[in-house]
């Protein structure tokens, strides 16, 4: 399993964007097929080098490999607690 700056700029980017409710239960859907997946992206990995993205194309795939990889991205993409104040209807109703 690789932990890389590959792997977190992709997780500040998910982050960036408030995805990680969606990319959190993407990786709960797809566990169990997580190491399909990520042959799948070794297969298109080379084909990432055409729009730059074969680094996080590795990373990635590095990642969904075992099961430890994909805890450790669910733990990297978990939200904290006080953006779900923020973030929750409850708290913009006054």
């Amino acid at each position: 399993m690789v932990k890389n700056e590959d792997t977190q700029a992709m997780v500040n980017a998910i982050k960036a964007r408030g995805w990680q409710g969606t990319a959190r239960t993407v990786l709960d859907v797809l566990e169990p097929l997580a190491p399909l997946v990520s042959q799948l992206l070794w297969i298109a990995q080379p084909a990432g080098r055409i729009i730059g993205a074969q680094n996080s194309i590795h990373a990635l795939a590095n990642l969904l490999e075992t099961a430890e990889g994909v805890a450790y991205l669910q733990a990297q993409l978990a939200e904290s607690p006080e953006n779900d104040t923020e973030d929750s209807p409850s708290a913009s109703v006054s």
